[in-house]
């Protein structure tokens, strides 16, 4: 059977001036199914929210984000971003990616994109072209795209504890 996973994460920004970011990164391993759903509530003016989430999903994993951007009529000025890109690994992976933007203020800077692919085929050609071997060629690719987010961790022992993971993630 399949293993299944969801996270729910909702932030309201009430406070002048509220601001948080949201970050995530999912190594989706086969048969599991991990699921991404945030909202940013932007209730009043001059908030800002960040979300940026990445997954790597190997053969016959499934990945969910559905972000929603919500900003109500008087929170004018706000600045808000969603960002989901991933990463499939094997023609079996799969992504279903829903970013939403609901915006009832005129005065606001909002934004979201999303992006799914396989490992660039010109940037594997380039590392074999200097010798380096396929399988490790597409692990470095791979470690790179995750180590964006990895590396804005600023608690050491987290961002070490997710470095070894990613590396445990070679082993399936």
């Amino acid at each position: 059977g399949i293993t299944m996973g969801r996270f729910d994460h909702t932030l309201h920004f009430k406070g002048a001036s509220a601001s948080g970011s949201l970050r995530g990164l999912s190594l989706v391993a086969q048969q599991e199914l991990i699921d991404h759903h945030t909202q940013m509530q932007h209730y009043v003016a001059n908030t800002q929210s960040n979300q940026t989430y990445k997954s790597l999903v190997w053969n016959k994993g499934i990945s969910v984000f559905n972000g929603i951007i919500h900003v109500l009529p008087h929170a004018q000025k706000t600045d808000a971003y969603q960002s989901s890109k991933n990463m499939l690994i094997g023609d079996d992976a799969q992504c279903n990616i829903k970013p939403q933007l609901e915006i009832f203020a005129n005065d606001v800077k909002c934004s979201h994109g999303t992006s799914t692919g396989h490992v660039d085929p010109q940037a594997l050609f380039y590392l074999q072209s200097r010798g380096i071997g396929k399988s490790e060629a597409t692990r470095l690719l791979q470690d790179a795209f995750a180590a964006e987010l990895i590396e804005t961790v600023s608690a050491v022992d987290i961002r070490t504890w997710l470095q070894e993971k990613l590396q445990c993630s070679w082993l399936q």
